[in-house]
């Protein structure tokens, strides 16, 4: 009896394993890959003849009553920090702020 019990937990055990390595390899073999971006902002340009000589982004508020700070910016000369909040509640940082520190 005690032989009977060991033997089908170790049946299990490798019927579980199996299993499990079945479907690691299914996962693994048939990963899609990973492909480059299609076309960016400077793609654009240049297919016109353009040169493209910045990128642009917005930082904003997630909710539309926050009014606090978006984030902090450091000046490397000095170590002086500055919060950089947003222009009205809800909107976008305030650029002025950064640019003039």
């Amino acid at each position: 009896m005690n032989v009977k019990k060991r033997l089908s937990r170790l049946m299990a055990a490798v019927g579980i394993s199996l299993l499990l390595a079945a479907a690691g390899s299914y996962v693994v073999l048939d990963a899609p890959s990973a492909g480059a971006a299609t076309t960016g902002p400077c793609d654009i340009y240049t297919s016109s003849g353009t040169p493209c000589v910045a990128a642009h982004s917005t930082t904003r508020a997630l909710y539309g009553a926050y009014n606090g700070p978006l984030y902090q910016v450091r000046r490397s000369s000095d170590n002086t920090t500055r919060d950089i909040g947003v222009l009205s509640a809800g909107g976008v940082a305030n650029a002025a702020t950064q640019d003039s520190f």
